[in-house]
């Protein structure tokens, strides 16, 4: 419950706040992010491992975006795979 509410205060505080530009280091974060999957990409095609999941390694294209709105992103997909998960744990519960 207490996420809920930091999160709903967050939200408050980033709407009254308005969208800025990004700093620089809100972009030299999403350089070293990259940096950082292609690292990781390359280690496990050189250990001769599988890419990562496709579903959980599909990248969204976030360029050009403020970094209030690729949280919000992020806070949506969270908030959509959670309610699959209650789905399909109500479907494992309920009677056939």
């Amino acid at each position: 419950m207490q996420m809920k509410t930091l999160a709903r205060r967050l939200q408050r505080l980033e709407d009254r706040s308005g969208v800025g530009p990004d700093t620089e280091a809100d972009i030299r974060l999403r350089v070293l992010l990259e940096e950082g999957r292609q690292r990781v990409a390359d280690a496990r095609a050189f250990d001769g491992l599988p890419p990562l999941d496709t579903a959980e390694n599909e990248q969204e294209n976030l360029s050009g975006l403020t970094t209030i709105e690729i949280l919000n992103r992020g806070r949506a997909r969270v908030a959509a795979q959670a309610r699959l998960a209650k789905l399909s744990t109500a479907r494992e519960i309920s009677p056939a």
